[in-house]
């Protein structure tokens, strides 16, 4: 597992996941700012409940980017033959 590709196809499989992490922000942040602007986190109305939907999406998005980072960080730091 030392060769320099299969090092680089970690390094590339990370950068995947995290580019579809962000991709999920982004859709979320369409679907958040095409809503109408009265729409609430606690109302019943279907944009209610679409908007929550959205920000949870985005929340989540985030929260898979930032622990796509951080399992990354060692592999940045580290070589794969230690």
């Amino acid at each position: 597992m030392c060769t320099s590709s299969q090092k680089f196809e970690l390094h590339l499989v990370t950068f995947i996941c995290l580019v579809m992490a962000l991709f999920g922000f982004a859709l979320g942040w369409t679907g958040f700012h095409n809503l109408p602007h009265d729409a609430e986190e606690e109302g019943g109305e279907p944009h209610d409940r679409a908007h929550f939907e959205a920000l949870l999406g985005m929340g989540f998005s985030l929260a898979f980017a930032l622990v796509i980072i951080a399992l990354a960080v060692p592999r940045w730091v580290l070589t794969v033959c230690e």
